[in-house]
Parts: C-alpha cells; structure tokens; sequence
C-alpha cells in the first residue's frame, strides 16, 4: 500500500504545486524531505521569477517529476505560466509525483496518509506527520507501555511545542528535535509519537 506523503507548496490558503511520494509517510522521511525543501528555499526563492516556478523547483529539487496524466492536463493550461519553467518528468511515485494543475494537485492530496504545508507567503511550515494525542487519551491508550520496560517508559516531556510557529529557516530544528526525541514527545497537554 505504501505510506503516502504528500507536500504542498501555499500561498494565501492554495496549494500552488504539491508532490506524492508513495512511501515517505514517515515522520523521519517526510522531515528530511521537507528540510531538503527548506535548506534550499532562499537561494531559489532568490532566482524564482514567479510563485509557480519557485514551487516547482523547490519540489523538482526532491526528485519529483510530472507524470504522463499531468502532462496532458499541463497542456491544456495557460502556457503563459509554465512556458519559462523547466519542467521534469517523473522518475517514479517514490521520488514524487509533480502537480501544478488543480485536478493534479486534488489528486494527489486525496491519496495523503500524512501531509505537509510549506506557505511561501509567511514562510512558515506546518508539519503533520507524526501521531497527536490529548495526554489523557494517551495515557489510557499506552497505559502497559508507559510502565516500566514499556517502550514509552522514558518518553521525555519537553517545555515547548516542537510543531508550533515553525518557519522555513528553523526547520531544522525540528528535524534535530525527531532526531534527539526518538520515543516521541510530551509537550504540556500534547502529546507525539513519531510514525515510523
């Protein structure tokens, strides 16, 4: 079946582009490939001659291409968008499917297992792609594995929210925080599991 991730790329609400990557469902996975994104976005933010081409690019940079099914719809679209963008085609859905089209872009967003949402006009990212609790449904949930020799038993507790006013520069961070946290997370009330 696969574990579908699907990363768009916003602006004022719309997805602009958006790609499908069949198993990067993963909190680890969908992290390194959202921080490939981020760790490139002001050099190309920086060349970009338009939102579209700068959403392209910035997905094309992880592997993902267009499929035959988005090329036709491609061309039927206004070439005026696309005619000064570089477009590639798609290896396969493990390296990401390429949507600029809105029935493309539907398409891959109805397969999501997880998702993630990179706006480029407040250059923030929110990532959800891990496994959200209330603390008290948690600990009715994992109560056996919370106790000792449980595999939650030394789930740390943390002061702040890791998934909160994330921006594109800062990224990084949370992928250091996946990284140092490989339980998951207790954040006041919240509580994250990583999906692996």
């Amino acid at each position: 079946m696969g574990q579908r991730l699907v990363v768009n790329i916003m602006k004022d609400g719309e997805a602009i582009a958006n790609a499908y990557y069949h198993w990067s469902a993963y909190t680890s996975s969908a992290a390194a490939i959202t921080n490939e994104i981020c760790e490139i976005y002001e050099d190309t933010k920086r060349l970009a001659r338009s939102d579209l081409e700068l959403a392209v690019e910035l997905l094309q940079a992880t592997g993902a291409g267009l499929n035959e099914e988005e090329w036709n719809r491609i061309h039927t679209m206004d070439s005026s968008l696309i005619n000064e963008i570089e477009l590639h085609n798609c290896i396969d859905r493990n390296h990401g499917l390429l949507a600029i089209t809105a029935k493309g872009i539907e398409d891959n967003e109805s397969w999501s297992e997880g998702s993630v949402y990179i706006d480029i006009a407040t250059e923030e990212v929110n990532f959800a792609v891990a496994c959200y609790y209330y603390i008290e449904e948690f600990k009715r949930e994992y109560a056996d594995e919370l106790m000792p020799g449980g595999w939650l038993y030394e789930i740390e507790t943390v002061e702040e929210d890791p998934f909160e006013d994330v921006e594109i520069s800062t990224f990084h961070e949370v992928v250091k925080f996946i990284e140092d946290h490989p339980r998951g997370a207790i954040c006041g009330g919240d509580v994250y599991l990583w999906v692996e």
